[in-house]
Formats: structure tokens, C-alpha cells, sequence
């Protein structure tokens, strides 16, 4: 006779591996430093141009 239900398979999921990086302690810190300080030239160049202080832009060319 015909069997209603199909055929059921075993699936068997693939082991997963998961690989951890992690960053040395020193290395984060130094990525940080580096963004802070790219962060404050950039901030500095913006301010200065804005206001006139003189550093980079003469007050006479400030906005």
C-alpha cells in the first residue's frame, strides 16, 4: 500500500569552529591613542579654520 508520510532523513549539522581573536592588551591601547590623536587633528584644523586662531589659517581668512 502507499505510505502517506515521506521518507525521514537524519540531518546532522556540521561541526561548527569558532575562531577567537583577540588583541593584546598594549596593541588596543595603542590603536586607541592613535584614534584619539588623528580625532584631535582634525578637530584642531576645524576649529582653527573656524575661529582664526592663527595656527594653520591667518585670522584674516577664517570664515
Amino acid at each position: 500500500m502507499y505510505d502517506a508520510t515521506p521518507p525521514v532523513t537524519a540531518q546532522t549539522a556540521a561541526p561548527r569552529t569558532t575562531t577567537q581573536t583577540t588583541t593584546a592588551g598594549p596593541a588596543r591601547y595603542a590603536w586607541a591613542a592613535a584614534r584619539i590623536a588623528i580625532g584631535w587633528v582634525f578637530l584642531w584644523a576645524f576649529l582653527d579654520k573656524l575661529f582664526g586662531w592663527g595656527f594653520a589659517t591667518p585670522t584674516a581668512k577664517a570664515w
